[in-house]
């Protein structure tokens, strides 16, 4: 009978050794690639959710504005404020279109 010849134990140590260390390594970098990931999406989440409030804030200060440029309210500061009135057709003054000297 033949004997079979018996692998040196040192190879086969080292494969296994190598071989642990190649799948702990893979295990840290998919580990380290998925914290980015999630790093990532939580902070386009916070960057959607400013965009959302900026943009609310622009419309609240948009409907202010249009409040504040609007002829009731500027009549209401004209008159408030300067004393100011809507004509009556008595003090109306109606000015021909001739040329000045």
């Amino acid at each position: 009978m033949r004997r079979r010849r018996q692998k040196p134990n040192w190879l086969m140590t080292s494969f296994l050794v190598i071989s642990f260390f190649g799948l702990a390594m893979s295990m840290i970098f998919t580990s380290s690639r998925q914290s980015r990931t999630r790093d990532l999406f939580q902070a386009s989440a916070q960057v959607e959710r400013d965009v959302a409030s900026s943009l609310s804030d622009r419309d609240e200060l948009n409907r202010k504005i249009q409040y504040l440029e609007g002829r009731s309210r500027i009549s209401q500061v004209a008159g408030e404020n300067l004393g100011m009135h809507k004509p009556e057709a008595s003090e109306m003054v109606i000015l021909s279109g001739g040329v000045l000297p």
